[in-house]
């Protein structure tokens, strides 16, 4: 990586390169998919029709592989591929995809309503 060649700290990379809210909010979602949780009372982890899943996936990829972290992740291919399948997929909120997508699984061979 250049900022490692150039000897920048992790404080300097930061400021030259700064985390998307996705990213943010992924990292900030993996402190509780690490454990295993989904809600701590306080916060919950959210899935989002807008939300980057890209950015999202590749931040909880370096979070602990619980069940939990496993099936949120499936959750954001799952979104990607049925946005992909059915543009106005993209136009649902996240609670609606969510259940979209496990309908789709259960059964894949019906096209989605």
């Amino acid at each position: 990586m250049i900022a490692k060649t150039l000897d920048l700290t992790t404080q300097e990379i930061n400021l030259l390169l700064p985390k998307s809210q996705d990213q943010i909010e992924a990292i900030e979602e993996n402190k509780l998919l690490s454990e295993n949780k989904i809600t701590d009372g306080e916060k919950s982890v959210v899935f989002d029709v807008m939300q980057d899943h890209d950015a999202h996936i590749r931040e909880h990829m370096k979070g602990k592989q619980t069940k939990a972290m496993r099936k949120h992740i499936e959750l954001h291919y799952e979104a990607k591929k049925l946005a992909k399948q059915n543009p106005e997929f993209a136009m649902l909120s996240g609670n609606e995809q969510g259940q979209l997508a496990t309908q789709e699984q259960s059964t894949p061979n019906q096209a989605p309503v």
